[in-house]
């Protein structure tokens, strides 16, 4: 198994969570990934502007929001 570096105060700042599993090897990682995009999944992922944010939390906290929002600082 690799070696794998965490700045934490990085972590922490950003709100990062580091998951991971002790039951399944780094090939098994790689066969699940290659498995995931030849059945065509892919990430929700909605890029909202730094002004919608407001909105953003009462649909996050509505229970409206599929899959990931990304708030984009500079759009």
């Amino acid at each position: 198994m690799g070696k794998t570096e965490l700045d934490t105060r990085l972590a922490v700042i950003k709100g990062l969570k580091v998951i991971g599993s002790s039951t399944s090897s780094r090939k098994e990682l790689v066969e699940a990934l290659d498995l995931a995009v030849k059945a065509g999944i892919k990430a929700m992922v909605e890029i909202r502007k730094l002004d919608d944010v407001e909105r953003t939390m009462w649909d996050l906290k509505g229970g409206k929001v599929t899959g990931r929002v990304v708030i984009d600082l500079w759009a």
